[in-house]
C-alpha cells in the first residue's frame, strides 16, 4: 500500500555532459572564491532543468512586459522579474553548494560570499540587461502609438 505514494528512483545514467565535458579549469588561479564559482557554472550548465528554467523565467517577463498594456505595469513586472531573478538564483546557489563535498566549507567564509556574489552578477547582469531593453523598448513604443 505505502509503495503507491513512494517515488521509484531512477536508475542514474552517466551521460556525458554537453558542455564542460572535459571540466578542464576555467579560471587560472585556483583561491576558494574561483573554486567556488566554476563549480556553480560547470554545475548550472550541465543542469538542463536549471537552463531552461533561467531561460522560462526571462521569456515569461519579457512575454509579460510586452502584452501588458499600462506602461506602470511593465515597470513593475521589469522590478518583479528582478527580485524573482534573484531569489531564484539564491535558491540554485543553496542547492549547489549544499553537496556533501561542501559541507565542510562554512557558508560564512570570505570566500564563499565573495564566490555567491560573483556568481550572482555573472548570472543577473545580462538577464536585468535584456528584460531591461526590452521593458525600455516596450516603454517607448507605448508612448509613440
Amino acid at each position: 500500500m505505502s509503495s503507491e505514494f513512494v517515488p521509484k528512483s531512477m536508475p542514474i545514467s552517466r551521460k556525458r555532459p554537453w558542455l564542460f565535458r572535459n571540466s578542464n579549469r576555467i579560471f587560472e588561479s585556483r583561491t576558494v572564491k574561483n573554486g567556488l564559482v566554476e563549480l556553480f557554472i560547470k554545475a548550472f550548465f550541465r543542469n538542463s532543468s536549471q537552463i531552461f528554467s533561467y531561460l522560462q523565467i526571462i521569456g515569461v517577463s519579457v512575454t509579460a512586459i510586452i502584452i501588458l498594456p499600462p506602461i506602470w505595469m511593465k515597470w513593475l513586472m521589469y522590478v518583479l522579474f528582478l527580485l524573482i531573478m534573484k531569489k531564484w538564483l539564491d535558491s540554485i546557489w543553496s542547492i549547489v553548494t549544499s553537496k556533501p563535498l561542501l559541507v565542510a566549507l562554512s557558508p560564512e567564509e570570505d570566500g564563499m560570499f565573495s564566490a555567491q556574489k560573483q556568481v550572482l552578477k555573472l548570472f543577473l547582469a545580462p538577464a536585468y540587461i535584456l528584460v531591461g531593453l526590452i521593458a525600455t523598448l516596450a516603454t517607448m513604443v507605448a508612448y509613440i502609438f
